[in-house]
């Protein structure tokens, strides 16, 4: 869950969930937070049931066990480039 208060922060939260790998919660309101949209973005998150939340977990789990695999930022930055460009399906 991505909240962002300034600048970059909306763009990251925008391409995090493009990429499936998270989900902007305060997009709405931001920089500010209301309860109802940051409770509707952790339910989404946390429920099994709901098809995006488990693909965005799923999505960011692989991406975390490829980071973890190689440690260091450039190798995290090449995987997460290789997906936009569709070299890899998560």
């Amino acid at each position: 869950m991505i909240l962002p208060v300034w600048y970059d922060t909306y763009g990251n939260a925008a391409c995090a969930e493009f990429l499936k790998i998270g989900i902007y919660a305060n997009r709405n309101c931001a920089p500010g937070i209301s309860d109802t949209e940051f409770g509707n973005a952790l339910c989404l998150v946390l429920d099994k049931n709901n098809v995006r939340g488990r693909e965005i977990r799923l999505t960011s789990k692989a991406i975390g066990e490829r980071c973890r695999k190689e440690s260091g930022r450039e190798i995290a930055a090449g995987v997460i480039m290789k997906i936009v460009r569709g070299e890899i399906v998560v």
